[in-house]
């Protein structure tokens, strides 16, 4: 049974504070802005936790989005799930204010609905949002979530990932999903492909059969977890040759943009 730390009592009875949440906390807070990254011993020392319980919370931690793993070198920074637990905390981060009026001006110039994600839980989360003059079709507000397998940003997203956590979704995936598996498997190798060779991937109609998209991966390390900049428009107004030819080339100069803005290299395609 999990412990349990008393917090207060009223007429309906004894409040309390569950032992794993509060440790899980903690650790969440243990993190400083100039750490880029923690160990399990740090947290454990940082927050009175024992090392064996640490390394099990962190492990719910990154399945949840809330941290991000490095396999190499056995340590955790912070993810972009912490991001999307309130509007206005994510409003003061440095990654959304700054991307904001970029997105803003993409979505108004090529009429389509553009924004900046991450993951949260099992689906990518939109952190900003606009919404261009013809993007009706495709509505969404800070918040919104969408699959992962199956979408330009979320496939955009696990390109981010490093080759253990890359895997281990895919495996996840495959096991809880097979017909999704099926399905995405080899859309998701190609998306791959397309980010290695022009630095952004598409979708034609595979989400929503009348939406079609493109994502470029975004890396903001040091400001705190992974992102992915997307636009998605009618069939209509984004054909593929727009997508490849025009709005992928254009996504990626934004998000050479945003990079530069924040401070942060570019991202180099392997």
């Amino acid at each position: 049974m999990a412990r349990t730390t008393r917090a207060e009592s009223g007429d309906e009875g004894e409040q309390a504070l569950v032992g794993a949440l509060v440790r899980g906390m903690a650790i969440l807070r243990a993190f400083r802005p100039n750490d880029p990254s923690l160990g399990n011993q740090e947290l454990s020392d940082r927050t009175g936790v024992p090392k064996p319980t640490v390394s099990r919370l962190c492990r719910t931690l990154t399945a949840l989005g809330y941290l991000n793993h490095d396999a190499a070198t056995e340590r955790y920074e912070l993810g972009g799930g912490v991001l999307t637990l309130g509007h206005v905390a994510m409003a003061n981060l440095d990654v959304v204010r700054v991307a904001d009026p970029f997105i803003r001006e993409f979505a108004h110039a090529n009429g389509t609905t553009s924004g900046l994600g991450t993951r949260q839980e099992g689906r990518m989360a939109f952190l900003s949002v606009s919404m261009g003059s013809a993007s009706l079709a495709m509505r969404a507000r800070p918040g919104t979530r969408v699959p992962i397998a199956s979408t330009a940003m979320g496939r955009a997203y696990l390109w981010l990932l490093g080759e253990d956590e890359r895997r281990d979704f895919m495996r996840d995936l495959q096991r809880s999903d097979p017909e999704d598996w099926l399905a995405n498997r080899g859309r998701i190798e190609e998306a791959f492909r397309q980010i290695d060779s022009h630095g952004f991937c598409a979708t034609v109609g595979e989400w929503q059969n009348d939406i079609n998209a493109v994502a470029v991966p975004l890396s903001a390390p040091q400001v705190i977890g992974r992102y992915v900049l997307v636009c998605a428009g009618p069939a209509t107004r984004t054909p593929v040759d727009k997508l490849t030819f025009k709005l992928g080339p254009e996504l990626l100069a934004l998000a050479e943009k945003i990079s530069l803005a924040l401070g942060v290299a570019p991202m180099r395609r392997g």
